[in-house]
């Protein structure tokens, strides 16, 4: 594997092919499998889809594509999957609303999700309380926000 990621109750492989692997609990790894996955299947709804990179947390994932897409599945509370509600997806959706923006980098928290930019811009997504966007909200973010003032540095 070129890369993994480890969510609390699942784990994501990213191989040199740019394909994604997933194993663990079920409703977490990618696949519509009724019970526990207990090794390394191929996320099949991402064939032929190239990662380039993934992050996992608690009951989420996100991949990367190599056109800057990003696809999100698993635990939808708050919102943090980023497809304007609160439902779980079993196998990955692309997130609609950044269409347009070539991603570079996305990160899975517990109840929320980040991503970066070519141009530099961040967005977040999901969980607003206890400040955890940092967008000045307390509320569930149910779809990507730019932040206003938060430029990443590109290398």
């Amino acid at each position: 594997m070129a890369a993994v990621a480890a969510g609390d109750y699942h784990s994501l492989g990213l191989d040199e092919t740019g394909a994604v692997h997933s194993w663990g609990a079920a409703g977490t790894v990618g696949n519509c499998v009724s019970g526990d996955q207990l090794e390394p299947q191929l996320v099949s709804a991402l064939r032929g889809v190239r990662a380039v990179g993934i992050s996992a947390c608690y009951y989420h994932s996100l991949a990367l594509a190599d056109g800057g897409e990003v696809y999100s599945w698993g635990s939808g509370s708050h919102g943090k999957l980023g497809h304007g509600d609160k439902l779980p997806q079993v196998e990955p959706r692309r997130v609609h609303a950044l269409r347009g923006v070539r991603v570079r980098s996305v990160a899975a928290g517990v109840g929320h999700s980040l991503a970066t930019a070519d141009d530099g811009a961040a967005y977040g997504w999901g969980d607003g309380s206890d400040a955890t966007l940092g967008l000045q909200l307390r509320r569930d973010q149910l779809l990507p926000l730019r932040y206003p003032h938060l430029r990443v540095a590109l290398q």
